[in-house]
C-alpha cells in the first residue's frame, strides 16, 4: 500500500530528527575519506543535506589558521598533492582562479620533464624515469 501524502510528511519530519547522534548510521562522528580522497568530519553547525553533516577537514585546519572561516572565492591547495595530508604546513590559501593556474602548471612541469626523460608515461601514468 503507497503511504498518503501525510504519511509520507511525518516520516520525513521524524528522519528528520535522527540525524547525528540521534542518527541510525551515527559511529560518534568519526571522520571518513570521501571518494576524492579528501578526509571529512562531522560538522554538528551544517544544516542536515543529502550529503549528511560533512565537511572536508582541511578547511576547518584552514580556518583555525587564518582565525576565520573561508570566503566563497577561497580555497585551499594541498602543497604535497596528498588530498588527506591536512597538516596547516602543507595548506595553502588561494582564490579558484590561483589554484586552477597552480594545477595547470604542475601539468605543464610533468610535461617538460617528459619531454626532458625525466618523467616515463607507461599504463596510463606518469613515473620518474630510472
Amino acid at each position: 500500500m503507497k503511504p498518503t501524502q501525510e504519511q509520507i510528511k511525518k516520516m520525513s519530519e521524524a528522519g528528520k530528527k535522527r540525524t547525528g547522534e540521534k542518527g541510525n548510521n551515527w559511529q560518534g562522528g568519526k571522520g571518513r575519506l570521501n571518494h576524492y580522497g579528501y578526509f571529512l568530519e562531522f560538522d554538528p553547525s551544517l544544516p542536515p543535506t543529502r550529503g549528511g553533516r560533512y565537511t572536508p577537514r582541511y578547511r576547518r585546519v584552514m580556518e583555525e589558521k587564518i582565525g576565520r572561516r573561508l570566503e566563497k572565492h577561497e580555497t585551499v591547495h594541498h602543497i604535497n598533492g596528498i588530498k588527506s595530508d591536512d597538516r596547516p604546513e602543507n595548506l595553502y590559501l588561494c582564490t579558484l582562479s590561483t589554484h586552477r593556474k597552480m594545477h595547470n602548471e604542475m601539468s605543464q612541469l610533468v610535461m617538460e620533464l617528459y619531454r626532458k626523460g625525466l618523467v616515463r608515461f607507461e599504463d596510463g601514468r606518469y613515473y620518474f624515469s630510472e
